[in-house]
């Protein structure tokens, strides 16, 4: 697991976990944690970590279409 160093890493992972939570509860869990870490960021800041969230979640649906495709073969 990788370790957490600053406001901005906490909030991509937060992020992350927000938009993959398995439950409605998990969420709102999740998402107060990540308004309390963005209350101390800027808009940039918040900005990019949101693109991080959406590029490491894009990666790891392109790494289980490419193991999918290649059970296929």
């Amino acid at each position: 697991m990788a370790m957490i160093n600053n406001d901005k890493e906490a909030l991509t992972h937060a992020l992350i976990l927000g938009i993959t939570a398995p439950s409605d509860e998990a969420l709102e869990k999740v998402m107060s944690i990540a308004q309390e870490i963005s209350d101390r960021l800027s808009d940039e800041e918040i900005e990019q970590c949101k693109k991080e969230a959406i590029a490491w979640i894009d990666m790891q649906e392109m790494k289980k279409r490419d193991e999918e495709q290649s059970t296929i073969h």
